[in-house]
């Protein structure tokens, strides 16, 4: 469909400006990015971190560009801008890029409720047991996942590949779901889109906090940074959702000046408790309020889909949804893929894919994965850790493994242009700090099969971990195809899928 805003209406909610030509200007498109470019777009120069989009203006002006906005004066743009286009010098490009996204999409998010959901682990998982319950009460709903962007039942071709989307990316996509009767949408938001502003020109209604541990301290540099950009998301709301045990509680609820703020937990007071909790196997538990004592009976295991699962109960009353319903669809909800997903097999062997890869998330899933064996069964992980990415959970993952896991098996995981040997070294250092058992198997592929068919027996568990729902690997500068799944099936064949050809790219 093609739309023509004006001028005017882009810039809307946007202060400081300064306008080098015609104002009574009409566009068809907005973009950040200069090779989407077409005849009467405005092309958004945003100063990276590594590129400058300014230097980007020239080639957006030949492929049609009829607005240009930019940080730099316009006396000192790397080309003069011809008479036929018009230049807005902005304060801060990277800020105002998700409200001019917003309006050329006539601020799709202000007509709707819109759930977001951060944390460091758990958010891909309460995305959807949110969703499914949306889903239970009938309300035309969409989300924007790490798995994908949904209305209903169906999948949408956004070409949205990213947790966090960029801001122009992301209302499109709310567009195309107010276009549809979309009233509700559940939101995943990262650290890294909160503090890239990626979200700016979203109206978010009620914001839920999983949890704050250890995680992209390479990119945040410190815990207070990465919580503060967390916190971001909850200034933004109406609402918060908080999660009552994690140690950061007390300093999102007080930076907090006028939310109202909901919390839920297990161990602390809480607005939403859950007691008499049984994990063994499947999750019961009873959630417990002022006025509420409700069972709730799943189909999923771990301690921390108790957590998962009382967000999505604290979500759900807030919105003043029945109770009786949402137990229901909690009751019938299963985990999204890559998410604790069981693979099924004739070994007699439990398998599972899960996501976790950080010091909490491995943690609480081996212990209950842990939990699940009787005597004489062992548990056996297979992971690795990121290259280019936070090199202080790679210990810190290894001593985690190291104490719950029968064995580690240490292999490949996105290592870009680091040695998968240098990154399992790392790993090493935490096992072995804590006397654990381990084999190191670069090849993926192999350690996956090797897993499977000569460490584990009968009544075994084993759970690869760290790429989940992912379909490749990065390997150098490039992504390559991968999935966990397929090469499980592989060994389950007594096959290999194999990573040689990688190593050798």
């Amino acid at each position: 469909m093609t739309r023509a805003v004006s001028l005017q209406t882009l810039i809307e909610n946007i202060e400081d400006l300064d306008i080098v030509g015609d104002t009574n200007v009409f566009v068809n498109s907005v973009t950040a990015n200069s090779r989407k470019i077409t005849q009467g777009s405005a092309f958004i120069a945003v100063k990276g971190f590594t590129v400058d989009a300014h230097e980007f203006i020239g080639s957006a002006i030949s492929a049609g560009a009829s607005v240009i906005f930019g940080e730099r004066p316009f006396a000192d743009l790397p080309i003069k801008i011809p008479s036929n286009v018009t230049y807005v010098q902005l304060q801060n490009a990277r800020k105002s890029i998700g409200i001019i996204c917003a309006n050329f999409y006539d601020r799709p998010s202000q007509n709707m409720t819109v759930i977001g959901v951060t944390g460091t682990d758990g958010k891909t998982t309460t995305c959807h047991i949110l969703y499914t319950i949306l889903q239970a009460h009938s309300i035309a709903c969409g989300m924007i996942s790490t798995l994908g962007a949904y209305i209903g039942d169906e999948k949408m071709d956004t070409g949205l590949h990213v947790t966090s989307p960029d801001p122009e990316d992301v209302q499109h996509a709310l567009f195309l779901m107010s276009q549809k009767g979309v009233t509700h949408v559940v939101l995943e938001v990262t650290s890294h889109g909160l503090d890239q502003d990626r979200f700016s020109g979203v109206t978010f209604t009620i914001s839920v906090l999983t949890n704050i541990t250890h995680e992209h301290l390479d990119y945040h540099k410190t815990f207070e940074n990465y919580r503060n950009a967390k916190l971001k998301l909850f200034l933004l709301s109406k609402t918060a959702v908080l999660n009552a045990d994690d140690p950061s509680f007390e300093y999102i609820k007080n930076s907090l000046p006028t939310q109202k703020v909901v919390s839920y937990g297990i161990k602390n007071s809480a607005d939403w408790k859950a007691v008499s909790i049984e994990t063994k196997k499947k999750i019961s538990f009873v959630v417990h309020s002022e006025d509420v004592h409700e069972t709730i009976l799943t189909r999923l295991i771990g301690e921390f889909n108790v957590y998962n699962c009382l967000a999505g109960v604290a979500v759900s009353v807030e919105l003043g949804l029945p109770l009786q319903i949402t137990r229901s669809a909690i009751q019938s909800f299963l985990p999204p893929k890559g998410r604790l997903e069981a693979i099924k097999n004739s070994k007699g062997l439990k398998i599972f894919v899960d996501f976790a890869h950080t010091p909490n998330g491995l943690e609480k899933l081996l212990k209950t994965l842990n939990a699940e064996l009787q005597v004489e069964q062992k548990l056996i992980a297979v992971f690795g850790s990121a290259g280019e990415r936070d090199k202080t959970k790679r210990f810190l993952m290894g001593a985690v493994a190291g104490k719950i896991a029968s064995l580690s098996v240490v292999t490949a995981e996105d290592p870009r242009t680091e040695t998968v040997t240098d990154i399992s070294g790392e790993i090493i250092k935490g096992i072995e700090s804590v006397d654990g058992k381990y084999i190191q198997i670069d090849d993926r592929g192999k350690a996956i099969a090797e897993a499977i068919n000569t460490f584990a027996k009968s009544g075994d568990i084993v759970v690869i971990c760290g790429k989940g729902h992912e379909t490749s690997m990065a390997f150098g500068k490039k992504e390559f195809a991968w999935s966990d799944q397929k090469a499980v099936l592989y060994a389950l064949q007594n096959k290999v899928l194999s990573l040689e050809e990688l190593h050798q790219a």
